[in-house]
């Protein structure tokens, strides 16, 4: 395949700083050859990278400050950053998108060292999978959001294997937000690289299902500084000790809507040991290694929707404080001890034989403990027709004959009514002024 390399500083669109006097096409890989690029035109392109290669030494910055965008047409990895034992010294990113607008990159985002950084506010639409891979040095991250800026990704994020600390696929610095439609991956090495982590009071959203990581404590999710996190789909706790799917290390706060599942062993699905909220709609599932919720502050706010489900003698949630949304269909899975059996507890609304509130009259309050409220309108008898079954009783509206002449006088002008008939017949009057007319 060929290759394309810049061999001084300067605009993209200047055919004299690139090798052969050539700009790169979309049958090129581009390797920035420590050199500092301006993006100054829309390209596409197989791949910009800076690790080393050929004629290319590692490194390089691409900078882009107008809204300019980028398409790389290979497979996989079409925007890496540099490998650290090639001698790459770039950090926060070597695509670095200054303006305040927005652009869009349809790319696969893979750093070795540092790949994407969103600098001043502006809006960063992103089209493919970002990660981190085996060979990062300490602290590399794929992409860093040191703006308040947005950043929106549809695809897949994972913190891979990397062997170094401090290593994230995403890391939200300041007080920006980052969009996700994809699912959300913990990484898989005990030098705990978390697929996102929100160190800022900024917002994650994702749309899509988040795993904690297979070895160490290494979490799909790692709140880490008063941000909020929401999350549409199932949250569910890797396969390593601590591989939680979303850490709480703050005073943040965890919205989800979605099942949470515990991971294979003392990974829970979301843990906090902190005073934030976790405010969670759909099923918490233990295993019989962990909690589907942990939550250990004294003064947390966990607002839950259940169904709850133990596994063994593991409680579905852990913590001090629970609150239940009003009127929430839930149930309680649990133990039985000495057996397999389970026992399961019902809300006041499932309990077998309860009405709905839907079939049962409007402000009535019912259920063992008076927690149901009717909301089924039932019509006064005195407004039902003569012997129709309303309540518990039947209708005693009669129809009285001056209803009946009091209708009739005022339909007597209605299209096509007798009145209206009337009107327009001839009278004795009025057929002798026609023949006379005529005489």
């Amino acid at each position: 395949m060929p290759n394309r390399w810049p061999i001084a500083n300067g605009n993209w669109s200047d055919s004299a700083i690139w090798s052969g006097s050539i700009i790169p096409t979309a049958a090129d890989d581009v390797f920035l050859n420590n050199q500092t690029i301006t993006l100054d035109q829309t390209i596409i392109v197989r791949s910009i990278r800076i690790g080393a290669t050929g004629s290319a030494v590692a490194g390089g910055l691409l900078n882009i400050y107008s809204d300019y965008d980028i398409a790389c047409t290979t497979t996989q990895s079409n925007l890496a950053g540099g490998l650290d034992s090639n001698g790459a010294t770039v950090t926060g990113g070597f695509v670095k998108y200054y303006n305040t607008g927005s652009i869009t990159i349809i790319a696969h985002l893979v750093a070795a060292r540092n790949t994407l950084e969103n600098v001043n506010n502006g809006t960063i639409n992103i089209t493919g999978d970002v990660r981190i891979p085996s060979n990062v040095i300490t602290n590399g991250r794929t992409i860093t959001n040191t703006s308040n800026g947005i950043i929106n990704i549809i695809g897949n994020i994972s913190a891979g294997t990397t062997i170094q600390s401090g290593n994230y696929a995403i890391l939200n610095s300041s007080n920006g937000t980052i969009s996700i439609i994809g699912n959300v991956t913990g990484g898989n090495n005990a030098s705990a690289p978390h697929a996102i982590v929100n160190n800022s009071i900024g917002t994650i959203n994702v749309t899509g299902t988040v795993t904690g990581g297979a070895t160490g404590a290494t979490y799909g999710i790692n709140n880490a500084l008063n941000g909020i996190v929401n999350v549409t789909g199932n949250v569910n706790g890797g396969t390593a000790l601590t591989g939680h799917g979303i850490n709480n290390a703050s005073i943040g706060t965890i919205n989800v809507t979605g099942n949470i599942t515990a991971g294979s062993q003392t990974g829970t699905g979301i843990n906090s040991t902190t005073a934030g909220i976790i405010n969670i709609i759909g099923q918490l599932q233990a295993t019989t290694t962990a909690n589907a919720v942990s939550s250990t502050s004294t003064t947390a706010t966990n607002l839950l929707s259940g169904p709850f489900i133990n596994s063994g003698s593991r409680n579905a949630i852990y913590c001090y404080n629970v609150q239940m949304y009003k009127n929430a269909v839930t149930s309680y899975q649990i133990g039985v001890s000495g057996s397999a059996n389970i026992i399961t507890l019902l809300s006041e609304d499932q309990a077998l034989g309860m009405p709905t509130s839907a079939n049962v009259r409007t402000g009535t309050i019912y259920g063992p403990t008076s927690a149901i409220t009717g909301s089924m309108a039932v019509p006064n008898p005195q407004s039902v027709s003569w012997g129709v079954a309303v309540d518990n009783t039947t209708g005693s509206a009669l129809v009285k004959p001056e209803d009946l002449w009091n209708y009739a006088i005022t339909s007597l002008t209605a299209s096509n009514s007798i009145g209206q008939r009337l009107a327009n017949a001839s009278t004795s009057a009025s057929t002798a002024a026609t023949v006379n007319a005529f005489g």
